[in-house]
């Protein structure tokens, strides 16, 4: 809460809480749920945002309303003692003047007094709840007392002045609350509010505490929880910090929550293609099997054996000598020649070849009328096992 002369900076500004259109000043309340004129009507409340006249800090413009506007139209409607009047409060606090002046209106106001905490009450937004006849708080709420802060620019006889006026102010809220809490003194309540020393952080409550400590009368279902994390970081200056550090957590966790989203479409993006992917696959697949298959009989298993260099040269041997029984006799004879004389078979394979091809150079001119005194088919006698031996012998040599 704030003790805020004209000339000093606003201490706490939960921005946007309650904003109007641009330009218009900003409200901290909404009166709803009327019931016509007569007996046993109900009105709601719900106090929310900062509480008084703010003024924007780079501006100076007020972008607040003050609470005369609020008790105005309290007192208009003409609550009597058959009525009830049912206050919903989420605030971090603010003008604690203001909040001094709801008090004691609500506090003359003939009918029963509900207050209801969802998720916030803090600092100066804790004093017109002293005025209920009924505090209801969830589990999960937030209950937070601290002492009063002001901001001062002046000389010795003005921080003097600010000195005095705080503690005058602390003694009428340690008043309205010790009015309420039936379960401390007001010494105990006034070193609640003073915990945390220069810092300001006062004491801080759960719902549970707060009843436990007589602030709050009834412990009621948890409220939804309140989102700080929109708040601008500019707006928390002053205020207490434990206030502070539970924002600062919460925008922490609002940021990973968001991480986590995207992240998640991104995966929801990716399986999407994987479905995609998977759904091609498995319809070629489908495709695929519908197609004729291939007779088993059709398919031919063919096993590649390596051969042997005794295999290779038997082969080989052996369609020299398909060739030399093609030739005629005294090529055949040749093969046998060498083959028995144990020659290797490049050099049967020579030597059969060559003569074949000297078989035909002297068959060519016989068969054109002139004599070679040699019969074709016959050996050749110029052909022995060591002279083909040394020709090829020589021949791979020179290669």
């Amino acid at each position: 809460m704030t003790v805020r002369p004209a000339h000093t900076q606003p201490v706490l500004n939960l921005a946007g809480a309650r904003a109007g259109e641009a330009g218009e000043p900003r409200v901290f309340w909404r009166i709803s749920n009327f019931v016509p004129a007569g007996a046993g009507r109900t009105c709601d409340i719900d106090l929310y945002g900062e509480i008084g006249v703010d003024r924007n800090p780079d501006t100076w413009e007020q972008v607040g309303v003050s609470a005369q506007t609020f008790l105005d139209q309290v007192r208009e409607l003409g609550l009597t003692a058959a009525d009830t009047l049912r206050m919903r409060v989420c605030s971090g606090g603010g003008n604690s003047m203001d909040a001094a002046a709801i008090y004691s209106v609500l506090v003359g106001l003939p009918c029963r007094k509900v207050g209801i905490v969802d998720g916030l009450a803090a600092s100066a937004a804790t004093i017109p709840l002293m005025a209920c006849d009924e505090v209801q708080i969830p589990a999960n709420a937030i209950f937070m007392i601290h002492d009063p802060m002001t901001g001062v620019f002046g000389n010795v006889a003005a921080l003097g002045s600010a000195i005095e006026t705080l503690g005058r102010v602390k003694s009428t809220i340690v008043a309205a609350y010790a009015a309420k809490n039936a379960k401390m003194s007001a010494d105990e309540i006034a070193a609640a509010m003073a915990l945390g020393g220069s810092e300001g952080t006062g004491t801080t409550y759960t719902g549970a505490e707060a009843v436990e400590a007589g602030f709050a009368d009834t412990l009621i279902a948890p409220a939804p929880v309140v989102n700080f994390a929109a708040l601008d970081p500019a707006a928390l200056k002053g205020a207490p910090e434990d206030f502070v550090r539970a924002v600062e957590a919460q925008r922490a966790e609002a940021a990973a929550t968001q991480e986590d989203a995207m992240n998640a479409e991104e995966i929801a993006k990716s399986f999407e293609t994987l479905t995609a992917s998977l759904a091609n696959l498995t319809d070629s697949v489908a495709k695929l099997s519908a197609a004729p298959k291939v007779a088993e009989a059709q398919v031919e298993n063919k096993v590649v054996v390596e051969k042997t260099p005794a295999e290779r040269d038997a082969e080989s041997l052996a369609k020299v000598k398909a060739f030399a029984e093609g030739q005629g006799a005294g090529i055949l004879a040749v093969f046998n020649k060498y083959v028995e004389g144990g020659a290797p078979v490049e050099a049967v394979r020579t030597a059969v070849y060559g003569a074949a091809a000297t078989a035909d150079a002297h068959a060519a001119p016989q068969a054109a009328g002139k004599p070679t005194g040699k019969t074709a088919g016959t050996p050749l006698t110029g052909l022995t096992i060591e002279n083909v031996a040394d020709w090829y012998g020589r021949l791979n040599k020179r290669a």
